[in-house]
C-alpha cells in the first residue's frame, strides 16, 4: 500500500503554506489529543516538501507532516499507550473515515485490515463509480482501547489522486470470471483500478477464493480477458481484506 517516491505529486493543489499557517493547521486537527505544546521542528525536503511539527502532553509525542504546498497533513504518529481491546473493528474503521472527511477526504473505502498489539492498522483506497482505486491508498492507526486514530500515512494518496475518466469494462463480471483458473473456489469479486508501474494503471476485475486450502487473489482485465495479477496469501499472513 505504501506509494513509491514520485516526481509529479498529483493529488497535492493548492496554494503554498508558512510555518505559521502549518502550526495552525496542526493545532485544528489534533484540537481533541490535548496537547500543552505545538512546535514546528523542521522542514524534509524532497519530492514532498513538508514542515515537521511535534505536539506534546503529559503522556505522549505526536509528530506529523504537513505539506507546504496545499498545507495537507500527509503523515502523523502519536505514540500513546494501547493496553486492550476495547473496540471492534466497525467501530475502529468508522473512527478513520471520520477522521479522513474532517481533513477533507472523501469517497473512501475500507478494503483491508489487521489487529496488533492493540492497534487497528485499517487501509482505504478511493471509490468512484464503485470502482476501488487502489493507487489513491491512506493507512490509517486505530487504537483499540480509545478509539482514536494515532496514525496516518498518505503520500501514495497525495502522489496519485486525481480526476479520472473510468470507461465501462468491455467484459461483464461474469465472463471474467471464466478467466480465472480453473478449481479456485470464488468467494467474491469487484471492479478495481490498479497500479502496474509508477505511471500506468489498468482496470481489472479483483476475484478471491481458495485453491487447494490457500486463499488467492486474482486480477482479470476488465477489457481483454487476460490475467493481470495473481496473489497467494501465504502462511502467517496477518488481516482481513474488506470485499
Amino acid at each position: 500500500s505504501d506509494g513509491a517516491e514520485q516526481i509529479e505529486l498529483k493529488g497535492l493543489t493548492g496554494e503554498q503554506v508558512d510555518k505559521t499557517k502549518a502550526v495552525e493547521i496542526f493545532t485544528n486537527v489534533f484540537k481533541d489529543y490535548g496537547f500543552t505544546e505545538i512546535n514546528c521542528v523542521g522542514c524534509t525536503e524532497g519530492a514532498v516538501e513538508c514542515y515537521n511539527l511535534e505536539g506534546k502532553n503529559d503522556n505522549a509525542t505526536l509528530y506529523a507532516q504537513i505539506t507546504k504546498k496545499g498545507g495537507n497533513l500527509i503523515m502523523f504518529d502519536y505514540q500513546g499507550d494501547c493496553n486492550e481491546v476495547k473496540i471492534e473493528s466497525d467501530k475502529a474503521i468508522f473512527n478513520g473515515l471520520e477522521f479522513m472527511q474532517a481533513l477533507g477526504i472523501d469517497d473512501m473505502q475500507e478494503v483491508w485490515y489487521a489487529l496488533a498489539d492493540n492497534v487497528y492498522t485499517i487501509n482505504y483506497a478511493y471509490k468512484t463509480d464503485s470502482v476501488i482505486v487502489y493507487p489513491d491508498m491512506i493507512k490509517v492507526r486505530v487504537c483499540a482501547q480509545t478509539g482514536k486514530v494515532i496514525g496516518l500515512e498518505a503520500k501514495s494518496y497525495y502522489a496519485n489522486h486525481r480526476e479520472r475518466t473510468i470507461d465501462k469494462p468491455a467484459l461483464s463480471v461474469k465472463s471474467a470470471r471464466e478467466k480465472v483458473f480453473e478449481g479456485i473456489s470464488i468467494e467474491s469479486s469487484r471492479l478495481t483500478l490498479i497500479p502496474l508501474t509508477k505511471n500506468t494503471e489498468k482496470l481489472c476485475y479483483e476475484f478471491s477464493g481458495s485453491y487447494n486450502g490457500d486463499t488467492f487473489y486474482v486480477y482479470i482485465d476488465a477489457n481483454t480477458g487476460a490475467q493481470v495479477q495473481m496473489f497467494k496469501v501465504v502462511s502467517g499472513s496477518e488481516g482481513t481484506l474488506l470485499m
